[in-house]
């Protein structure tokens, strides 16, 4: 937003990082001491998405003075990356999961909500049918605002979006309205994230999965909010950060990597439920019955061949700024998680006390 005004301005990582470790303290004082206004927050964001985005498709459709043409858009094929079309298409797969990737997000706010039974699977479904709409109308009112292709791929910044806009709005200020509507969206899903994150650990301590559980488990009631495990998040978070001052291309494959490991944690779950019949889960709001296995056999089939898609070079020939490194951290964090299991899971952590009840 700032190089919209200064075109010459050379984006170092010390910037990035500072302003990343600002808006992550943000959000964990916000989780900390605003939890009462998250409902309301909540609101806010999805006005910002529905309305928000309304406002930006009407405005890369409305304002360019030429359009890009029909068959730039829908026909028109630009591999730059080295691979073939085919690999080219599978790995950029990767861009459009990061609209509906973290369907698990709202699960982790189940015990707080009246009818998680129902209102779960409700809300998952709108995350990714509202993802996915509008994911799509916005992705083709963007490449038709697009009139010089080669200023965004060659771009210096860190945001190609900007460059369409001011393209699209022939001005800085047009384009900076844009991308503050992008900003506030972004800034209320990174307090969902750590609101979801600092629960998911919480969740973990109750059931003495982490270290030091006791410390982690505890609530603070008048705030509603496990802090502990808020802060712990904060910590970790500006820790794994810090990479980025070490190696951007290190950085941003640490960042992009929730998209693998979000999908492996989800085939964790189903692979099990799928061969043992899918007898030892509660039967919910939306049991699909016999369909049922079809579905978790296909998503399991998709999940193994898209994390290995996302874990191909970006380009070739593959250098060490075009590496991919999703499949080390995916190692890395199956070797943590599994020394963690074997010196301390095995003896402590029973059953999820939530479903044990539920299974009652």
């Amino acid at each position: 937003m700032y190089s919209l005004w200064h075109p010459d301005f050379v984006l170092e990582a010390w910037h990035t990082y500072l302003t990343y470790v600002l808006i992550t303290w943000f959000c964990v004082l916000f989780c900390i001491f605003g939890n009462r206004f998250l409902p309301l927050l909540q609101n806010i964001g999805l006005f910002l998405l529905i309305v928000g985005g309304v406002v930006t498709i009407i405005v890369l459709a409305a304002t360019p003075n030429a359009h890009a043409s029909s068959s730039f858009v829908w026909s028109d094929w630009q591999n730059t990356t080295g691979w073939s079309g085919g690999v080219a298409f599978l790995t950029g797969v990767l861009n459009g999961s990061f609209t509906i990737a973290t369907v698990d997000s709202v699960s982790h706010m189940a015990e707080e909500l009246p009818n998680p039974r129902r209102d779960i699977p409700r809300a998952i479904f709108a995350q990714v049918s509202l993802g996915a709409i509008t994911a799509f109308l916005y992705a083709v009112a963007l490449f038709y605002a697009v009139s010089d292709l080669d200023k965004v791929i060659n771009t210096s910044g860190s945001f190609p979006a900007a460059v369409i806009y001011r393209q699209a709005t022939g001005n800085a200020g047009g384009a900076f309205c844009l991308l503050l509507i992008i900003f506030l969206i972004i800034m209320i899903c990174a307090i969902s994230t750590v609101l979801s994150l600092g629960r998911t650990w919480w969740a973990l301590a109750r059931d003495q999965a982490t270290p030091f559980g006791g410390l982690f488990s505890s609530v603070n009631e008048q705030l509603s909010c496990p802090i502990p495990a808020t802060i712990l998040v904060g910590v970790l978070v500006t820790g794994l950060g810090a990479i980025i001052l070490a190696s951007g291309t290190a950085f941003n494959d640490l960042v992009g990597s929730f998209i693998v490991l979000c999908a492996f944690s989800y085939l964790l779950a189903i692979f099990p439920h799928l061969i043992s019949g899918r007898k030892h889960t509660p039967k919910g709001d939306f049991w699909m019955g016999k369909y049922g296995f079809v579905v978790n056999a296909l998503g399991c089939v998709l999940i193994v061949f898209f994390n290995i898609m996302f874990c191909f070079p970006y380009a070739m020939p593959v250098s060490a700024d075009l590496m991919n490194y999703n499949s080390v951290v995916l190692v890395g964090v199956l070797v943590i998680v599994t020394f963690w299991w074997l010196i301390y899971g095995l003896k402590h952590y029973p059953t999820p006390k939530v479903l044990t009840e539920a299974m009652k």
